[in-house]
């Protein structure tokens, strides 16, 4: 279901048992080689998340496309908040859903470079007397599984990927066939190499990624395969379903939240 589209009435029903699970989309606005679009990560996160809420019943919010892109502002079209702008704003989201009943709060992360700050924001929870229990989830933790295999064995990449590689094409062409544009793909092997041309390991320099993909290719997207597309999309869908499913059964979160509001709290309970 998808919080937008439902009346108030079904909500109210969707939430009374106690057991709802709501899903937040997390994406980019970010350069994806040159035959992606912008909001690629946006996009595919929304169609992955909204497919997987229909099949496990949760509530998916509107898709949150301004995030954490900082490392790619030297190319075109990025839009990124600073970090306190995003923490803000994922907490006061959190802490309306909750307001609203739902006490069980799933972050969909489909752009790595939100890895941290959506981390950094369910670690900073602890201590702060919410009433609910947040998690993160990467999305490519979700690639496992018959199918996923199967696209595995099908692909051609003579390259490691990571951005605007042939497992993001090939999956764009299958949620959004006419927004990849197949004749701006590099014809060259080693268009979506590294292009890192200093030794600092194993430390990172603050502008690592343009340093190393400057051109925001990450692997080898020359064999596009929306078949492959499919399947690498209904794996990821299916997995985040059963995992939706597996936050919604459990109970013992809930419970370690609260004992360790308690234990933070009281000197006297401290282990």
């Amino acid at each position: 279901m998808e919080w937008l589209k439902i009346t108030g009435p079904r909500f109210k029903k969707a939430v009374a048992s106690g057991e709802a699970v709501a899903v937040l989309p997390c994406g980019s606005i970010e350069k994806h080689g040159e035959h992606l679009p912008l909001g690629t990560d946006t996009l595919n996160i929304e169609f992955l998340c909204r497919e997987a809420c229909e099949k496990s019943g949760a509530l998916m919010l509107p898709v949150m496309p301004y995030l954490f892109v900082n490392e790619m502002k030297a190319s075109a079209g990025a839009v990124s908040l600073s970090a306190q702008t995003i923490l803000t704003f994922l907490q006061e989201v959190c802490d309306e859903v909750s307001r609203n009943g739902i006490k069980k709060i799933l972050l969909v992360n489909g752009h790595g470079g939100n890895n941290n700050i959506l981390m950094t924001f369910i670690q900073d929870l602890p201590g702060k007397g919410r009433d609910y229990a947040a998690y993160c989830l990467f999305i490519m933790r979700c690639g496992y599984g018959q199918k996923w295999e199967k696209a595995l064995a099908m692909g051609k990449a003579q390259l490691p990927g990571g951005h605007a590689d042939d497992g993001e094409t090939d999956v764009m062409l299958f949620t959004g066939r006419d927004l990849v544009d197949t004749d701006a793909i590099s014809k060259e092997r080693d268009a979506g190499a590294s292009r890192l041309d200093f030794d600092i390991s194993p430390a990172l320099a603050q502008t690592w990624w343009y340093a190393e993909y400057p051109d925001s290719l990450a692997g080898d997207p020359r064999f596009p395969n929306r078949e492959r597309g499919r399947l690498l999309a209904e794996a990821l869908s299916e997995n985040l379903a059963d995992t939706i499913e597996r936050i919604r059964a459990d109970r013992k979160v809930a419970l370690r939240n609260r004992s360790f509001e308690e234990e933070a709290r009281d000197p006297t309970k401290m282990r």
